[in-house]
């Protein structure tokens, strides 16, 4: 572990000790925390006083608070929460200075701060899990994530602390760790190495059936049996799913458990240890921890007085939580006796006293007189008080060395311990710094401590050995993480559901009856507004206020809130909307005055915009990704944005009308519109999409009239959506180049980067999906500028909801901003080549795989080939033009040399579909007619080639439905092709390509 360390000397003592001084000069006390030398051998006694005072107040807070709840948060004394997490941080960095920890104690914290902080955000919730987990797993801490500088009054806030808090780094929990930690009561919470489990059953069922997981996050899973696994498809599901959980939950039953014994209150002898559970109004009240035994809970009875230990002074020193030795009594108010087990434990101190004790005088009895050693025991000396310095020592109040030599019971029943005088013994401390009342208290604290740790128990007797079972005090704060976890899911409704049912389940598990009736009705609350957002009648809207609830301000906030909305109409036989009272919050009064909008708008605008007001109501109320479309308004796509562009046709100009048949036909001007606006969403670095056939307000309007335009003018064989996708691949194919001119031609900007689908929505309406990747290499504009009709630019971006021209300025932002997104290692290579190619330098090919085998080769870059993943490049030393493919070089480095082919004439070299190079060989012509199949697997292995496909208008059509039409340099690519599909293709045309199969199936 880390602790601090320090030889700084010890501070002055910063004030008088009372706990209610720990409040009014905290900031005096950081400061003396802060410089004590936690190195020291023995603390002093200024520092032990002050350490039990904040302690004592620590837990004085935790009593106070015990009762806190989602709806209730208490404070101590008027203290504010940040001043109470102050101190009680200050106390755990001690603990922590001292080599302890309190665990129970930093549960606690984390617990006030997930009821109090108001807005954490999901990393600190994460962390505070995490801390939480580490707790019930019994964890070392290692380093608090805060220190004593965030605990200044200048520099501390809630949430700032909160995350400093979860920062905190505990010993790892072993990998070998398999101890089940549980608990158990209307259910089950079961950790299992690093995992939280939430499950509807018992431990003895879930350690004998088989479950499986319904939902949870990485570290919280909620199990079921597995035959029981309900559906858990749609909101409507996980509705059904808690009210089963709910019902489950009640009636899971204990785990069976073993025969257990009855305590002999007459006979049992031997010390029973007990934890104490509360001290309130001085009665101390404890439970039996033996789980062999019967269960017993009740009062401590104490003596005024035991040995030198007064009641006041130990229920001062007590905490919930501690252990004690008891012997029992048959009395059902009291059933443990405190002094005779305390009474034993003195015995056996006094036993293993053989050296000289300090002791100060205390009383006289009959026969002698009484001293209270250093230890805290209490030792009676008979009629030895006449010497010099005893009589001093009892009349001054100053130290004597005594040693206890037997203990007894007096004949009238009193436990005692005898002792004597030492004639020898070390130097007696100066009485001018002697302070008796110290010592005493020092004596009794002594003695306490001792006590306690000799009452502890080395472990607690459990059900089985890798079982241990966790304390609810570790549990309950779990239900407030996942509470907060739930509110930080603004954007999913159905993961917010999913956080409130853990967090429910472990408030019922713990028996938290107001946590848990407010979870719940928070999870009907979110069920109300899921059936507004989805159109559901308004009595399914009621939401009734529980009668526990009744006082709790957002439990009817929430009522009125849904009462509210429950006034909402969309149906035009309904009735308007009736004035309500308005609360003071921004909220309601927004959702009423939008509600009242929508009720006095309906039947005067169209439902689309009723929709619009309808899905703000359920963003305001963050419940917008459940939020369904009217049934009676057509399929809503939204709104144009950064990434959606609408377009009605491509033949015909915008029109909001749902039949544009008798609109003017201007196929040129709607070509020219489509293009500009896949050039914007190239120019992007996020892409976009087209939706072809929906109009500019988002209503689906289709595409029968450019399929009837388009066949009625010859522009395609059929009305078929295959012929339409054809149409626009050709206006867009060929359309665009980049201004660096790196591909090898115009169809390769967009052979790959635009995809085709087609949709066809619940009214039946067909409509074209074009997706479009951004170009990642540099800019793009039109291929054709003397084509372009008047006002168009060269080249477009885009811009929020609009495509706009790309000015000089915005270009070169655009290419940095591109060339700065993180690419694949094939694009970075691009990028290279083509920053090569610019600045006319060479690039060396490391390990290059050839015909002879590898070879480096220094290369001229003429011709980037990106959809092929290969460049043509003319070869310096051996004097030859190739295509290079990336794949084939072990490595690619820029170099410095400038190129030595002066004349450039390779710079224009182009390649054909099968990725022969220009010059090589004459071009011969290709013609083939295609059958389905054939036509299948040429686009599929040879992207490319879909430039150079069209309908097939002859008689044949129906075998064969496509011609493809291109020219090669190299046989060898289209043979293997044609070798392959023979059946599915149709040669028209092909100089030379049936001699060179033949002589290629015999070379095979």
């Amino acid at each position: 572990m880390e602790y601090p360390q320090t030889n700084t000397p010890t501070p002055p003592f910063w004030l008088d000790i009372r706990k209610e001084f720990i409040v009014t000069a905290f900031d005096e006390l950081l400061v003396y925390l802060k410089l004590y030398n936690y190195n020291t051998k023995q603390p002093d006694s200024n520092f032990s006083k002050t350490f039990q005072s904040l302690k004592g107040l620590v837990y004085d807070i935790f009593d106070v608070t015990v009762n806190d709840n989602l709806g209730e948060i208490h404070t101590y004394n008027e203290l504010s929460n940040e001043t109470m997490i102050r101190i009680i941080a200050c106390y755990l960095l001690t603990c922590h200075s001292l080599r302890q920890q309190d665990l129970l104690c930093l549960n606690k914290l984390a617990s006030r701060i997930l009821l109090t902080i108001s807005e954490p955000v999901e990393r600190t919730i994460e962390q505070l899990e995490h801390l939480q987990y580490n707790c019930i797993y019994n964890c070392n801490v290692v380093r608090y994530g805060f220190d004593w500088s965030s605990l200044e009054k200048t520099r501390f806030s809630l949430s700032t602390f909160a995350f400093l808090l979860g920062n905190t780094q505990f010993t790892p929990i072993p990998a070998t760790d398999t101890v089940k930690r549980y608990y158990e009561n209307k259910g089950l919470l079961v950790t299992d190495y690093n995992q939280l489990r939430i499950v509807t059953m018992n431990l003895e069922n879930y350690l004998s059936e088989p479950t499986q997981c319904l939902f949870g996050d990485k570290r919280t899973k909620f199990f079921v049996l597995k035959r029981e696994k309900p559906r858990c498809a749609s909101f409507d599901d996980l509705v059904a799913l808690n009210a089963s959980i709910k019902t489950a939950q009640t009636n899971v039953l204990p785990s069976g458990e073993k025969h257990l014994l009855t305590y002999d209150f007459e006979n049992h002898r031997d010390d029973v240890t007990v934890r104490v559970t509360s001290i309130r109004n001085n009665r101390i009240e404890a439970e039996t921890i033996d789980p062999h035994y019967e269960p017993i809970e009740g009062t401590v009875y104490v003596r005024n007085y035991c040995q030198s230990v007064s009641f006041e002074r130990l229920i001062g020193w007590l905490r919930p939580g501690d252990y004690i030795n008891v012997k029992l009594q048959k009395d059902p108010r009291a059933p443990f006796l405190f002094h005779p087990s305390f009474e034993y434990f003195c015995k056996t101190v006094s036993m293993q006293s053989r050296a000289p004790l300090q002791a100060v005088y205390i009383s006289h009895y009959s026969f002698g007189t009484r001293w209270v050693t250093e230890n805290g025991l209490q030792i009676s000396i008979l009629n030895e008080h006449n010497t010099p310095e005893v009589l001093d020592a009892i009349d001054y109040g100053t130290v004597m060395y005594v040693r206890p030599f037997e203990s007894k019971f007096d004949a009238v029943g009193n436990f005692v311990i005898n002792g004597e005088f030492c004639e020898e013994h070390p130097p007696l401390p100066d009485d001018d710094y002697f302070d008796k009342d110290a010592f005493l208290d020092d004596a009794t604290d002594a003695i306490l401590q001792e006590y306690l740790a000799y009452s502890t128990p080395d472990y607690t007797p459990l059900r089985k050995p890798e079982e241990v079972a966790i304390d609810v005090n570790y549990v309950l704060p779990l239900a407030y993480t996942y509470y907060q976890y739930a509110k930080t899911c603004s954007t999913s409704t159905i993961k917010r559901y999913e956080m409130l049912m853990i967090a429910r389940f472990i408030a019922r598990l713990c028996n938290a009856t107001f946590d848990a009736a407010l979870l719940s009705y928070e999870m009907e609350y979110i069920t109300a507004l899921v059936r507004f957002a989805q159109g559901k009648t308004a009595s399914s809207l009621a939401l009734p206020l529980d009668s526990v609830l009744a006082n709790n301000a957002k439990a009817n906030f929430q009522h009125k809130l849904i009462d509210t909305l429950s006034a909402y109409t969309d149906n035009p036989l309904g009735s308007h909307y009736t004035q309500r009272a308005v609360l003071p919050n921004d909220i309601f009064c927004e959702v009423r005055n939008l509600v009242t909008a929508s009720n006095i708008l309906l039947n005067k605008i169209s439902n689309h915009e009723i929709n619009r007001i309808k899905r703000s109501i359920t963003s305001l109320l963050q419940v917008e990704d459940m939020f369904v479309i009217n049934r009676n308004a057509a399929t809503y796509y939204g709104e144009e944005n950064e990434t959606l562009e609408f377009k009605t046709s491509v033949v015909y100009p915008p029109s909001i009308n749902t039949n544009i048949t008798f609109a003017q036909a201007k196929p040129t001007e709607q070509k020219w519109n489509i293009l500009k606006a896949v050039c914007g969403f190239l120019n992007s670095t996020n892409g976009g999409e087209i939706l072809l056939g929906v109009n500019d307000n988002g209503f689906a309007v289709g595409l029968q009239s450019d399929l009837q335009y388009l066949v009625a003018n010859k522009k395609i064989h059929d009305a078929s959506m295959d012929k339409y996708i054809l149409y626009v691949r050709s206006l867009i194919d060929g359309s665009f180049t980049d201004d660096s001119r790196i591909t090898a031609a115009p169809y390769e900007v967009t052979a790959t980067r635009v995809t085709y689908s087609p949709i066809v929505n619940q009214e039946g309406i067909e409509i074209l999906r074009i997706r479009i990747e951004p170009f990642e290499y540099g800019i793009v504009e039109f291929f054709d500028v003397s084509a372009m009709p008047t006002g168009f630019y060269k080249s477009y971006t885009r811009s929020g909801n609009s495509t706009i021209p790309l000015a000089a300025e915005s270009k070169r932002l655009l290419l940095s901003k591109k060339l700065a997104t993180k690419h694949d290692a094939t694009t970075q290579k691009m990028i290279l080549l083509q920053e090569a190619k610019q600045e006319k330098k060479l690039v060396l090919l490391k390990d290059y795989i050839h015909d002879e085998g590898k070879v480096d080769r220094r290369i001229e870059v003429h011709r980037i080939l990106p959809l092929r993943k290969a460049f043509i490049g003319y070869d310096i030393d051996s004097r030859t033009v190739e295509v290079y493919r990336l794949i084939r070089a072990n490595e690619i480095v820029a170099t410095t040399e400038g190129w030595k082919n002066k004349t450039y004439r390779f710079e224009n070299l182009n390649v054909d579909l099968f990725n022969a190079v220009e010059g090589l060989e004459p071009p011969i012509r290709i013609l083939f007619k295609l059958a389905p199949a054939a036509y299948n697997a040429l686009i599929e292995q040879h992207p490319l080639t879909r430039s150079a496909i069209k309908d097939n208008i002859a008689s044949d059509s129906d075998q064969f439905p496509w011609i493809f039409d291109t020219q090669v340099y190299n046989l060898i690519g289209v043979a293997q092709f044609y070798v392959a599909f023979a059946h599915f293709i149709k040669v028209e045309e092909a100089e030379g390509m049936m001699d060179f199969v033949q002589q290629y199936i015999r070379d095979l």
